[in-house]
């Protein structure tokens, strides 16, 4: 979201009657971005590179909670969580009451996976959790179609 063309962009898009979703790890937050939906996917520490000095950098950009605050506060929004393990569960909780003011009608649950077979093998675990919290399961469709194909 930090494209200064972004804007200008989407408005010619809204121009003609498309649709907009802002796909953004809500790093940063741009005002007065004419989109349809905000689809935020706050990074968990799940999703650490392996490198020390990549993780470090990182670990220190990863969650900004004042600019999910005012994603939230400004846009239709969804709250998507990418989880690795049912560990996440107790993180997602703590990142949602931190930001305050969620919807929790508009928090996800997807699976990390990169093939077919992570995808099945998690997907019963995270709609076991989506059936406890209440929290939607979003599906990685591509994965499932397509499997580890690059270019998908």
């Amino acid at each position: 979201m930090v494209n200064s063309d972004l804007s200008a962009l989407i408005s010619q898009l809204k121009a003609h009657s498309k649709h907009i979703t802002i796909e953004t790890a809500g790093i940063a937050y741009v005002p007065d971005m004419p989109c349809d939906l905000m689809s935020i996917s706050p990074k968990l520490s799940n999703s650490m590179p392996d490198d020390p000095q990549l993780a470090a950098i990182h670990e220190d950009a990863r969650l900004d909670i004042a600019a999910l605050r005012k994603l939230i506060a400004d846009y239709t929004y969804q709250l998507k969580f990418v989880v690795d393990s049912q560990d996440d569960l107790s993180e997602i909780q703590r990142t949602i009451e931190e930001i305050g003011n969620v919807d929790l009608e508009k928090v996800m649950l997807m699976p990390q996976a990169t093939t077919r077979d992570e995808l099945l093998a998690k997907s019963e675990m995270l709609a076991d959790m989506c059936k406890q919290t209440g929290f939607a399961f979003c599906q990685r469709l591509h994965v499932l179609l397509f499997n580890a194909a690059r270019g998908t």
